[in-house]
């Protein structure tokens, strides 16, 4: 039985309803936005985990609603520009016939990481224009999708770079899918230390300003990348997953600026 308290918004006076199983120290109001204190997040019930996994959830890679929904938006950007390159790097790895296909979308081994990958992505899409807490399934999915992109942009960068032979004067793109990689080796860390793996993406709601901050500079980033420099779609995708998932956070913070008045409601409260 999920335990529920209730929480007043500061600026509209809702009510809000706050499960117990809401650990993030604040979220948004549902009705204006107002970031609200949450009233069963407690700094000293935290667990002291050892220096290591302390330090690799502070540097680690930023998993919330923002990040989630650009990597989704990274992913989508690549596929509608890239369609046709994707698709003869599928059929030359291994060509898959609509038998398999159908067997791969209904077997339990298969389908299950297949269908949660697609749901996450379409809850990554979706939570960021919705106010509502997350269910616990879908911050699973939500994950499960996140770290998969991090591991394909990863894996398929580095077979793609050995296969082309002609790209051996842009060595440098190696950092960006190692990079990625490393994202999703850090996740795994975080996901084997963490009791829940839904506690690994925030429950608190991204601002409209910061979707819209980083929805504009994630296609700025894959403008550059695919029309500017050329670069091919493995790094492409790289590069913008790496922003999405280490830099959008911090970026928007700067740029749209952190007022005092929006840290949560009795941050001061003594």
């Amino acid at each position: 039985m999920v335990i529920v308290s209730y929480q007043k918004c500061p600026t509209c006076s809702l009510k809000i309803k706050v499960p117990g199983n809401f650990m993030a120290p604040r979220g948004r109001c549902p009705r204006c936005g107002e970031l609200v204190r949450n009233p069963n997040w407690r700094t000293a019930t935290k667990r002291q985990e050892p220096l290591l996994i302390r330090c690799i959830w502070a540097l680690g890679p930023n998993y919330d609603e923002l990040s989630a929904f650009l990597t989704g938006g990274a992913f989508v950007l690549t596929i509608l520009a890239n369609a046709s390159k994707i698709l003869t790097f599928l059929k030359s790895s291994r060509p898959i016939s609509p038998v398999s296909a159908i067997v791969i979308m209904v077997h339990p081994v298969t389908a299950i990481p297949l269908w949660a990958f697609i749901f996450g992505m379409i809850f990554s899409l979706y939570h960021v224009f919705s106010k509502r807490i997350k269910k616990p399934i879908e911050k699973i999915v939500m994950t499960f999708f996140t770290v998969t992109i991090n591991v394909i942009t990863g894996i398929v960068a580095g077979i793609y770079m050995l296969r082309q032979q002609s790209m051996n004067n842009k060595q440098w793109l190696y950092v960006f899918p190692i990079w990625a990689f490393m994202n999703s080796a850090i996740i795994w860390i975080k996901f084997s230390s963490c009791k829940n793996i839904s506690d690994l993406i925030a429950d608190e709601n991204a601002s409209l300003g910061e979707a819209v901050f980083g929805l504009v500079t994630l296609l700025t980033v894959f403008c550059l990348c695919h029309f500017v420099f050329g670069l091919e779609w493995p790094f492409t995708l790289s590069i913008c997953v790496v922003y999405a998932t280490c830099f959008s956070k911090g970026f928007g913070d700067v740029f749209l600026g952190k007022k005092a008045s929006e840290q949560p409601a009795g941050a001061n409260d003594k």
